[in-house]
């Protein structure tokens, strides 16, 4: 039963997602996408931010029972609220048929960046959430459950400022940038010997991972057919997704064999490594 519902639970929260990507872009002028996308990046950490934060408490005084209720209560709640968006006129904009239509996509120059762009992201942030429990108990930290509210708040902080950068200075400037950070900062995660150590580093993984998704995500649709947005969105959050399992089943291999600073070290160097590969191909691929 757990599994089923947590399949459903995945089901939707895929079509909410891609949606959500693709109407933000259908809303918004070009000229304003990463700005936007800074927005709605802003609406996730703030309820990973507070979530974790009310779930925890009230888990602690009235039970699992109840927390789930309240979860599903506001998921119903934000369902009623999406009855009250209008979207664009969409007519004369129907599609490709589905393999067309990915085949399309996947032909733009722009979709293949970011898809690019995306998997270390995902493989980074795949191992931030499988291991940071691990690394904190044995680092006899205290932070396990405030890491993931400090790598939110630092994502709060930066995305609104980085898409609005990506729309007045191009998507590779914030992106690549963001990039390195991130590689850098997830490097450091086993490093992080005190509590105070562990929550700047979480910080700085949020900031990189915010500035370099914001613009990866603008930069993904910039370009693409009103009819393939949708798609867009679709290869590259799966990208993202694949990468967070596989990287994380890899990463666990590796941290099995070695360390879980190796395993760090592999998923910071791949960001790295990802952002030299996209900026020696810069200038063939369109930045606006």
């Amino acid at each position: 039963t757990l599994l089923a519902a947590r399949a459903l639970a995945g089901i939707g929260i895929a079509a909410f997602s891609t949606g959500f990507q693709a109407l933000l872009a259908d809303l918004v002028p070009p000229e304003r996408r990463g700005e936007a996308f800074g927005w709605g990046g802003n609406s996730m950490a703030l309820a990973s931010l507070v979530g974790p934060l009310v779930g925890d408490w009230v888990t602690s005084h009235r039970g699992f029972p109840i927390v789930f209720a309240l979860a599903g209560i506001a998921g119903l709640l934000c369902g009623l609220v999406a009855l009250i968006i209008r979207e664009p006129s969409r007519q004369g904009e129907i599609g490709s048929p589905p393999f067309q239509g990915l085949r399309e996509t996947l032909a733009l120059r722009n979709v293949r960046a970011g898809v690019a762009a995306v998997g270390p992201m995902g493989m980074a942030y795949g191992a931030l959430v499988t291991f940071w429990p691990l690394v904190a108990q044995q680092n006899h930290l205290n932070t396990t459950g405030a890491f993931y509210s400090v790598y939110a708040l630092g994502m709060l902080t930066v995305q609104i400022l980085a898409g609005r950068l990506s729309d007045r200075i191009g998507r590779a400037r914030v992106m690549l940038p963001g990039m390195l950070l991130t590689g850098a900062a997830f490097a450091m995660i086993p490093a992080a010997r005190s509590d105070a150590a562990s929550l700047l580093v979480a910080f700085v993984c949020g900031a990189g991972l915010g500035i370099a998704r914001t613009a990866i995500d603008a930069l993904a649709l910039d370009g693409v057919p009103v009819a393939l947005r949708g798609t867009a969105v679709a290869v590259e959050f799966t990208t993202n997704d694949l990468w967070i399992g596989l990287g994380s089943a890899l990463l666990g291999s590796l941290a099995g064999l070695v360390s879980f600073s190796a395993a760090y070290a592999v998923a910071g160097a791949a960001c790295v490594a990802t952002a030299g590969g996209l900026a020696a191909v810069r200038r063939r691929t369109p930045s606006s």
